[in-house]
């Protein structure tokens, strides 16, 4: 049988001591977002008047929704295709330009 020399004021169970360590050693939900997720992005500077790309975070900023709410528009039609893709592996980034979607606005 081992013997655990505990000095005095570090008394602790032995649940709680790894519930401890587990919690260390996670990082803070928020603090990093989940991998493919679209997110936001910024929209200054772009104008729909001159053809420019925009990507998903930028469709999500100009029409004001979340990413599922978004994707629930574009298969009801409310939101169009994309033009085209960036990319050519498994998951190609989608971009739509500023001139095709000013009318949706």
């Amino acid at each position: 049988m081992a013997l655990t020399v505990i000095k005095k004021g570090e008394v602790q169970t032995p649940l709680a001591q790894v519930a401890e360590q587990s919690l260390a050693a996670q990082p803070p939900a928020s603090a990093q977002p989940k991998k493919g997720q679209a997110r936001k992005l910024s929209v200054d500077g772009i104008r729909l008047d001159i053809p420019m790309r925009l990507r998903t975070g930028h469709m999500l900023a100009i029409f004001g929704v979340s990413g599922a709410q978004f994707y629930k528009l574009r298969k009801a039609g409310k939101i169009p295709a994309p033009a085209g893709h960036i990319g050519t592996g498994k998951r190609p980034t989608p971009y739509w330009i500023t001139t095709e979607i000013a009318p949706y606005i």
